[in-house]
């Protein structure tokens, strides 16, 4: 649940969920998609380490099956600001994913629903 107020965003969270990656995507060999689909979602906000390997691989696999993306751009890390740069560059204009800070989640969440309302009314 998203509740945004005049200059933040305050996500409230349910019960926790754990599953083992044990390879580069989050989605490879795990049961992340049966349970997102189970779920409803259809906006995922990346967070994480290897921004370059990992991260950029799971944003693929989530692109690939149709999910919106958000990334914080100060939420993402990798070995050097270039592989940073690079992995953001690629989720921006190849897997179409919104990128700002922490604080702008409000507004990329936003852009995120309109999409998907967009995408359902086709």
């Amino acid at each position: 649940t998203l509740v945004c107020g005049n200059s933040f965003a305050q996500i409230s969270f349910s019960p926790d969920y754990f599953i083992l990656k044990p390879m580069h995507s989050i989605f490879y060999c795990t049961p992340l998609e049966l349970l997102l689909n189970e779920l409803e979602v259809k906006t995922l906000i990346l967070c994480g380490l290897a921004g370059n390997i990992c991260f950029l691989f799971s944003a693929n696999d989530a692109h690939m099956r149709n999910y919106e993306l958000i990334v914080p751009s100060d939420c993402i890390a990798s070995n050097s600001r270039k592989d940073n740069d690079f992995a953001q560059n690629q989720m921006k204009h190849i897997l179409g994913a919104k990128i700002g800070t922490a604080i702008e989640l409000g507004s990329l969440l936003k852009q995120a629903e309109e999409n998907n309302r967009d995408r359902d009314l086709d």
